[in-house]
């Protein structure tokens, strides 16, 4: 008997490794298909999209917008503006004064898109890369319902409603049966802090960062994008009075350090005196050493060569030359961020103004970012589109349906151009054919009765030809309705409901069919149907329980609804 039920266990377990990769190889077969089609609508909508990068520090507020063309970058503009917070100012007052400046700097640049991509400070975030169980998409969206992915992979001090989170897998290892997720979250209360504060000075933000993924963006325009090069581990160094890090980089995965510096320290290197340098360059010198070994030693790496500094500071050369004498063994270049960059006339003394071209590495590595409107980045890369905006979905939606509104009208106008075309084009050569039928006037003279005959089949196809056109013209669109219909069918179904198929009878009937968690999910998706005066009347047809098997684990239920859309919104617009 133990061996009869041992070898169930084995059909089992073959039986659903079978399952499991035919699911992987439908997934793979539809990435393959769906891949092109995402790439492209994602380029037409970075395309469409303009973004100002908005940079706030504690002493500085900064602003860029550039311009990709044939993936050469240039800096359209540019402004930037010192803050002065007088000591006791109340944050209400503090946050009046970052506001004024923002818009001060707005008006100076001469920038007029209201959508930005503002980042947070490192020390308000939590970076982690994760290893977990290899997953498919659809069960790591499970997971992450039932809140039990976080709570076992990431330890978080407080609820996991009071964080705003981003994640991304960024690698998967079949051997090991393992992958890596990038999990990035911020507290709910300090993202919405700086989305107000942005909103407030005029502001649409709709991408909110973390300020080492934008001087890794930065990073990305001046380094060579091959892969051979992108496989070799680059550091960047952030030092200064208020942000303290290292940060490596090897292909797509991150790895994050704290840099301690204590107050003197940073008052030290702050002031222009430059005193104790040395010293601390000794004591920065001393923790990049062994953050270098300790990422050598887990990611077996590589060794790092290549360091860049990236500070608020402006007189930071001296203290350059002093780390680079610590550490002989590397690279150490103060970061530009502006070095393959074209930059205008215009905008040199700006530039120029500053002796420190690192304090723009941020501003222009948000300045890159663009919202990852149909989910493209998700076959890219993890870093490039992190966004702790709590509302994100919602923007992404909204944009989309902007988008493929642009599109349809495209695609309606093309139409119309075609058939115009096609028209006249077949009307002018009739009209060629008539013309030469007429040029010989004497010849015709003679056949003139044979001719009368042609003549009248040419004034018969030119007024069918007519008519047509005429026709042509009183035909008026549905596509307005039916774009309404859909749209508003989309907007009504709720959580818990999956939608087959919809079946239009061409008048004024849908059938609706799908499948659902409970009734009372049916029940919410008729209630939203009836919202509105689309829809008249949303009824259930049929609802019936399906059979639990391995196909369908969650016992869902079947559902039929007829939906009948209302006449006066019919009439409405067969007039458009």
């Amino acid at each position: 008997n133990s061996v009869k039920s041992d070898s169930k266990k084995n059909d089992k377990t073959k039986n659903k490794d079978k399952n499991t990769r035919k699911k992987r190889g439908f997934s793979s077969i539809l990435n393959t298909i769906t891949r092109p089609i995402i790439d492209m609508m994602s380029k037409y909508s970075v395309e469409q999209e303009d973004i100002v990068g908005l940079d706030i520090t504690p002493k500085n507020v900064r602003v860029a917008q550039l311009n990709n063309i044939k993936n050469k970058w240039i800096l359209e503009k540019l402004a930037y503006k010192f803050v002065e917070i007088p000591a006791g100012v109340p944050d209400d007052k503090r946050a009046e004064i970052y506001i004024e400046q923002i818009k001060e700097a707005l008006v100076s640049g001469k920038i007029s898109t209201i959508n930005a991509a503002v980042s947070l400070p490192v020390s308000s975030a939590i970076i982690k890369v994760v290893q977990a169980p290899l997953m498919t998409e659809d069960e790591m969206n499970r997971a992450i319902e039932h809140e039990s992915l976080w709570q076992n992979l990431v330890q978080l001090q407080e609820e996991l409603d009071s964080y705003s989170i981003f994640y991304q897998v960024i690698s998967r290892n079949s051997k090991t049966n393992t992958m890596d997720i990038l999990f990035v979250a911020s507290k709910v209360a300090d993202v919405k802090s700086q989305v107000n504060l942005v909103k407030q000075a005029g502001l649409n933000p709709i991408i909110v960062d973390v300020r080492c993924f934008s001087l890794r963006n930065a990073l990305d325009l001046i380094r060579d994008q091959k892969a051979t090069s992108q496989n070799k581990p680059v550091a960047l160094l952030e030092l200064g009075p208020e942000e303290n890090y290292l940060l490596i980089m090897r292909s797509e995965t991150p790895h994050i350090t704290d840099v301690f510096i204590n107050t003197q320290d940073k008052q030290n290197l702050d002031s222009k005196s430059n005193q104790n340098v040395h010293s601390i360059a000794e004591r920065y010198a001393m923790q990049v050493k062994q953050a270098f070994a300790a990422y050598e030693n887990k990611y077996k790496t590589d060794p790092v060569n290549d360091l860049y500094i990236v500070s608020s500071i402006q007189s930071i050369d001296k203290f350059v030359e002093a780390l680079q004498k610590k550490l002989r063994k590397y690279s150490i270049k103060i970061f530009d961020p502006l070095n393959k960059i074209t930059i205008p006339e215009n905008l040199q003394k700006k530039i120029q103004a500053e002796t420190n071209p690192s304090v723009f590495t941020s501003v222009i590595g948000l300045a890159t970012r663009k919202l990852d409107v149909f989910g493209y980045y998700k076959f890219v890369t993890g870093v490039k589109n992190i966004n702790l905006l709590p509302n994100r979905d919602i923007v992404r939606k909204s944009k989309r349906t902007e988008i493929f509104s642009k599109l349809g009208f495209i695609g309606v106008t093309a139409i119309a151009l075609f058939f115009i075309i096609t028209s006249s084009f077949s009307f002018f050569s009739q009209m060629k054919k008539a013309k030469k039928n007429l040029v010989d006037y004497s010849t015709l003279e003679q056949n003139v009765n044979t001719n009368k005959t042609k003549l009248a089949k040419i004034n018969t196809q030119i007024r069918n030809i007519e008519s047509k056109i005429k026709i042509g013209d009183k035909i008026n669109s549905n596509q307005k309705l039916s774009y309404q219909v859909l749209a508003h069918i989309n907007k009504s179904y709720p959580k818990g409901i999956i939608l087959n198929s919809l079946n239009y009878d061409g008048d004024k009937k849908i059938v609706i069919k799908g499948l659902a968690k409970a009734d009372q999910n049916i029940l919410d998706f008729i209630s939203n149907l009836k919202k509105g005066d689309i829809v008249k009347n949303a009824i259930v047809k049929s609802m019936t329980k399906t059979k639990q098997d391995e196909k369908n684990p969650s016992n869902l239920k079947n559902f039929i609804i007829d939906t009948i859309i209302n006449p006066q919104k019919l009439k409405k617009s067969k007039g458009v």
